[in-house]
């Protein structure tokens, strides 16, 4: 179990046994939930976090409703702004997690893709787009300002494993009928 796993159970913990977190707990309890990409339970939280923290938390209502809504740009936005030093760290994993799903979706949904749209879900400016498409090995079309994204190598070896299964399964069922 992570870390952060552990930190999320016991913050978890902590409000079941004393009926509520202080504002700092209540603060990483849900940029815990964020970090693990949780919006169900985010919200859940925010409904029991009293009336006079939440005016305090309001920057993490936002990070998390961008999530909720799956509007990345704006996320994007609201999560790029000085946090408390409890919540920096946390902030940044979440951007990265945003980051890296981001990618992970246009490399398998997207055989081409505009540079702004590019832009809007991993997050960078047009000066940094090369350098992305650099790390990852895309094809970058300046003249049509696209980007070719290379497909993710899918591991065969579960596939296999799993034909392998069904055809003694179907070998069982076709011996047992006989």
């Amino acid at each position: 179990m992570s870390g952060l796993t552990r930190e999320m159970e016991e913050l978890e913990e902590r409000e079941l046994s004393e009926g509520q977190l202080d504002t700092e707990g209540y603060s990483r309890l849900l940029a815990l939930y964020l970090v693990h990409n949780d919006v169900t339970n985010f919200k859940f939280l925010w409904t029991r976090v009293p009336v006079e923290a939440q005016a305090e938390l309001g920057p993490l209502w936002t990070v998390g409703s961008c999530l909720w809504n799956k509007d990345i740009p704006a996320l994007y936005s609201a999560i790029r702004q000085s946090w408390p030093p409890h919540l920096q760290s946390y902030m940044n994993v979440v951007e990265d997690n945003t980051k890296n799903r981001a990618v992970s979706l246009i490399q398998d949904a997207y055989t081409a893709i505009s540079v702004e749209r590019l832009c809007q879900l991993v997050g960078v400016d047009p000066s940094g787009c090369e350098a992305v498409c650099g790390r990852l090995g895309w094809t970058l079309d300046q003249s049509r300002h696209l980007i070719h994204p290379v497909r993710r190598q899918e591991d065969r070896t579960l596939n296999i494993a799993c034909d392998q299964e069904l055809v003694k399964i179907t070998e069982l069922i076709c011996a047992i009928e006989n």
